[in-house]
């Protein structure tokens, strides 16, 4: 199971996307919803697309805080690729961040 994030407009051209072929970001998700941690990436389903748009992404950044303090050395880029795909989806209208399930 991989995951892809892309960064869309609202035509669903790709942008920019991280691949996440290890799905370091649902294995950081996961215990971080459990414990109600954080608020919206704990509805990315895995098995299916997630699409957030530009009014969520400050709840998206706060997640990816809690997400990065708790990755290690070998998640850090993933998150940080996150992080920056979703800091251009506030900077830019009609941009939505979409995770592809498996």
């Amino acid at each position: 199971m991989a995951l892809t994030v892309t960064l869309e407009d609202e035509r669903g051209t790709v942008i920019d996307e991280l691949l996440d072929p290890q799905n370091v970001v649902v294995r950081l998700i996961e215990p971080s919803a459990h414990k109600g941690e954080i608020a919206l990436l704990q509805y990315v389903d895995p098995y299916a697309d997630t699409i957030f748009n530009r009014l969520q992404m400050r709840d998206v950044l706060r997640d990816i805080t809690t997400l990065m303090a708790k990755a290690n050395d070998d998640a850090i880029a993933i998150v940080e690729k996150l992080s920056e795909l979703a800091e251009r989806c506030t900077r830019e209208p009609h941009l939505y961040l979409k995770f592809h399930g498996d």
